[in-house]
């Protein structure tokens, strides 16, 4: 069994003879489809904005425009990270960059989900913005690459396909979101905001009882799930 940094090489990604193409055009389409979900954050606006208020904003709430600002972060660096780390893409292959892709843009809705349980808004525009805005990078140009190699006879098909799955991830992402957002949203919140409380400051529900209802502190760890 080969050792996970030979797996993750770009040595490793040569396929042998008489494999099939087509193969390839599905996964770099799911990969773009899970990234492509940020065209669907404006599901999350009117929930993020009423972090605090629940029904309604509330003072202290974040304004829509406020929470507006991490998806335009996102974009900016989705386009900055790929100019900047095109050419360690192309060295390092496309296993080793999706696993960075992932682990960005995974740890960017860990910690965006942390920004609304603890209300810090720059730790939204890090965490979603900055470091999921890289991930949106990565994951964008290596499947694109990846098929554009694939496919040398037809360039235009497959830089297509790819970036259909871009587009097709706010088609799905954003309805599942929703739906998330709407059958999970006060069963996790009575999970997540418990945990910076000692055991005596809990309150009946699992958080404390000088806190303000959380209701809307999963909105971005139900985008994780999605």
């Amino acid at each position: 069994m080969p050792a996970l940094p030979q797996l993750l090489s770009r040595e490793a990604t040569v396929a042998k003879p008489g494999f099939n193409r087509w193969f390839v055009p599905p996964a770099a389409i799911a990969v773009h489809m899970c990234i492509g979900q940020i065209y669907g954050f404006s599901v999350f606006k009117v929930p993020l904005s009423r972090a605090l208020g629940v029904t309604a904003p509330i003072e202290g709430d974040w304004s829509q425009a406020d929470v507006g600002v991490a998806y335009s972060i996102a974009l900016a660096m989705l386009g900055l990270s790929a100019a900047v780390f095109g050419k360690w893409v192309e060295r390092s292959g496309p296993r080793l960059t999706m696993i960075a892709a992932a682990v960005c843009f995974c740890g960017g809705l860990v910690i965006s989900s942390l920004a609304v349980a603890t209300h810090q808004l720059w730790l939204l525009y890090l965490g979603y913005g900055v470091i999921g805005g890289v991930g949106l990078g990565l994951g964008y140009i290596s499947p694109v690459s990846t098929l554009v190699k694939w496919f040398p006879d037809r360039p235009g098909m497959a830089t297509g396909m790819a970036i259909m799955g871009f587009g097709g991830g706010a088609l799905i992402g954003a309805p599942l979101a929703q739906e998330l957002i709407n059958r999970l949203l006060l069963r996790i919140s009575f999970f997540i905001p418990s945990a910076p409380f000692p055991p005596k400051a809990r309150g009946r529900r699992g958080f404390g009882s000088t806190s303000k209802p959380p209701n809307s502190t999963t909105c971005l760890s139900s985008l994780s799930r999605s």
